[in-house]
């Protein structure tokens, strides 16, 4: 599940909202826009050992998804996953990333095990666009 809490009262923090994606495996870690009005969460879909960035894998599988907050409520806009497919011998799901700071955009930088680094922007929740990408390739030809 993703949460989101109120955490103004550290010693008593309370739950405002929480989502579910049926999509999602693991849900790993979130990361808020600039002005905290949407969240982007993470999927390490079988623990980061399954490859789930091939062309025949769906797109939500090991992805992340987008929300925006409004009125207290996450409510679901996209999944964005990086775009280009790997092979069954690289294990490729959605995993830490962070924000550069760019004023006024939500630009993100964020690894995907041996499928490399993906930098999106992420300022349209509705329309993530990947900019630069950088793809390991599998470390063995018949092998993950």
């Amino acid at each position: 599940y993703g949460l989101l809490l109120d955490i103004s009262d550290p010693a008593n923090p309370t739950r405002i909202d929480a989502v579910a994606d049926s999509n999602f495996s693991y849900w790993h870690s979130a990361t808020f826009s600039n002005d905290g009005k949407k969240v982007l969460f993470t999927d390490e879909w079988g623990g980061g050992g399954q490859p789930k960035c091939r062309e025949s894998d769906p797109m939500e599988w090991g992805a992340n998804a987008i929300f925006t907050i409004e009125n207290g409520k996450m409510k679901f806009q996209e999944y964005y996953k990086m775009s280009a497919p790997q092979t069954s011998q690289e294990n490729c799901v959605a995993h830490n990333g962070s924000l550069i700071p760019v004023p006024g955009r939500e630009i993100m930088v964020q690894s995907w095990y041996q499928g490399g680094i993906s930098v999106f922007d992420w300022t349209d929740p509705n329309n993530p666009v990947e900019i630069a990408f950088q793809d390991y390739g599998p470390v063995a030809a018949d092998q993950m």
